[in-house]
Parts: structure tokens; C-alpha cells; sequence
């Protein structure tokens, strides 16, 4: 990475610790990761490519990356809750980043924690990019039941976890047309 990073463990209200990095200068654009990924895996060409024009937050929600406070059970508003927190004293406390409302990306359940931020606080919501997510309630179709019995296993492999994903995301036509995930 061609910028400085600051790497850091923030403390929700409740003593949750949220590991963070930040890189960049300008506008702050809050990454808030998927279930089962980590704030390492957003792709590093992008987040490069952003910190030169913008500052870059990525975090772990909690429990992620061996980090947990099991007496709260996890929930998207908790999630949202816990973004907030991060955004309002963690992100606005720096004051060589920002004042005011930020941009918010949100991959798949971060996606949808971003969502439940930005209705909860559309003040400091500047956009909201939401990448493979859903909205949920009364209009969406959930998953399927083998679907959330698959999200719950945890694949020995890396090669078992890719076989998973394209099973859990990509339609049934296009993986005939390319049975092999890995090439």
C-alpha cells in the first residue's frame, strides 16, 4: 500500500473490541465487510487505488478475527449500532479526517448493517454503496433452508470454501458452463 496505514483496536460501549486500519487522506469511505470475511479481504488494488484520494476505514465486526463478546448475542441493528459508535467517536475524533456525514460500503451483510446505519443516521450517511446485499423485511425472499445450513458449516479447505460460494452465489446455468471454480 502506498499510503500510511493506521492500524488500531477500537472499543464499542459495550467493551467490544473492533480491530480497524485506516489509510488515505480526503473524504472518509467506511468499508463494513460480509459474514465470514475479515477487513484484509477487501481487495487491496481498490483500497490503494481510494487512499489517494480518499480516507479509507475498514474494520472487523465483532467477533470476526477471534475478537467476541459473547454475553451479546451478534444482530444487524447491534452491528449498526456498532458502526455508528466507530463513526461518531472513532472516525469524527480524528480531526484531520473529517467532519460530517461519511460514504458507506457495504459487501453482502455488510451491506445490509449499512442499510440499518443509514436509516438510523442518515445525517452522518454522505452515500451508501451496497454490493451484493439485500434489504430484508416484508419484500424479500430469504434464503432457502440448505442455504443458511450451508452459511453455518465451516469449510475445512479454501478449496471447499470457493466450491461453497459458487454453490451459495453464482445460478446453476453458469456453473455448468464452468464446472471448475478454481481456474
Amino acid at each position: 500500500m502506498t499510503t500510511m496505514e493506521r492500524t488500531g483496536v477500537f472499543q464499542t460501549g459495550d467493551g467490544s473490541p473492533l480491530q480497524y486500519i485506516i489509510c488515505g487522506e480526503g473524504p472518509v469511505i467506511v468499508f463494513v465487510h460480509g459474514y465470514g470475511m475479515t477487513m484484509e479481504e477487501w481487495p487491496s488494488s481498490m483500497i490503494s487505488m481510494l487512499a489517494s484520494s480518499f480516507t479509507v476505514v475498514r474494520f472487523n465486526l465483532r467477533g470476526v478475527a477471534g475478537e467476541a463478546n459473547t454475553d451479546t448475542p451478534f444482530t444487524i441493528p447491534l452491528a449498526a449500532g456498532d458502526l455508528y459508535e466507530l463513526v461518531n467517536e472513532l472516525v469524527a475524533g480524528i480531526s484531520e479526517i473529517t467532519e460530517g456525514p461519511v460514504m458507506i460500503v457495504g459487501y453482502s451483510m455488510g451491506g445490509m448493517i449499512a442499510q440499518e446505519f443509514a436509516i438510523r443516521h442518515p445525517e452522518l450517511t454522505d452515500r451508501l454503496v451496497l454490493v451484493n446485499s439485500h434489504c430484508g423485511g416484508i419484500e424479500a425472499i430469504p434464503p432457502k433452508q440448505w442455504v443458511i445450513e450451508e452459511m453455518a458449516s465451516t469449510p475445512a479447505t479454501m478449496e471447499e470454501y470457493i466450491m461453497r460460494a459458487g454453490r451459495l452465489l453464482l445460478p446453476e446455468k453458469w456453473r455448468k458452463k464452468h464446472p471448475d471454480p478454481m481456474s
